[in-house]
């Protein structure tokens, strides 16, 4: 498990150095603007979390994952297996990538200075609700 949580952290980690330090270059829009910058961890997602069903199902099937959805309750009951946090984590990869893939995009296409957009690139790589959020604020009024 401690293999496969790097090796998914360490595949988006060139596309966020591209993004906040090469912001500029013409080989950075380029490769961002594939949407298939994020398969890797999106493959990573779906392999990891097919070993987990099988390895680690719920007691109750697909009736009690569904459930656990619902409460608070039943999501840190999930989280409580490593196994199961790990798909999470991958997930966030994911979301925090298409998140920064956009804000990247967006800022280049409206041509907004990369020193304020670095910043925020590096906030959405850590905690993507935040850093879009603020970005969608600040977009507004440019």
């Amino acid at each position: 498990m401690e293999i496969a949580f790097w090796l998914a952290t360490l595949a988006v980690l060139p596309f966020w150095v591209l993004m906040i330090f090469a912001p500029r270059w013409s080989q950075t829009r380029r490769v961002i603007a594939s949407p298939y910058i994020v398969l890797p961890v999106l493959v990573v997602t779906v392999v990891w979390g097919f070993y987990v069903w099988f390895s680690h199902p719920p007691a109750g099937g697909l009736i009690e994952l569904l459930g656990n959805f619902v409460s608070p309750t039943g999501i840190t009951g999930l989280m409580g297996v490593p196994e199961r946090a790990m798909v999470v984590w991958v997930h966030l990869l994911v979301f925090d990538l298409f998140a920064g893939r956009w804000i990247y995009l967006d800022s280049r296409e409206r041509d907004y200075n990369v020193w304020w957009v670095s910043p925020l690139l590096l906030l959405t790589m850590n905690a993507a609700p935040f850093g879009f959020l603020i970005y969608l604020l600040v977009r507004r009024r440019k």
